[in-house]
């Protein structure tokens, strides 16, 4: 994942996946749901509440070294 863009795109996949309206998911992850609707459109927010979002709704952030990825 390389852009805002592409992060909103994946988290908008996963709560649609678990069926959640986007109010719901916002209530459930502790945030408001102008905040979670910025981050599926690929806009910034904080990073707390990124976190916040991502652990509601069972997501990782994986931190790797460039240099050591290999893309195939």
């Amino acid at each position: 994942m390389s852009s805002l863009v592409e992060l909103g795109q994946a988290v908008r996949r996963s709560r649609k996946a678990q069926q959640l309206r986007i109010d719901d998911a916002a209530g459930l992850c502790g945030v408001s749901t102008d905040v979670l609707s910025r981050l599926e459109n690929g806009l910034p927010i904080t990073t707390n509440r990124l976190l916040l979002i991502l652990e509601g709704l069972g997501m990782q952030i994986a931190i790797a070294d460039p240099a050591t990825v290999v893309h195939g």
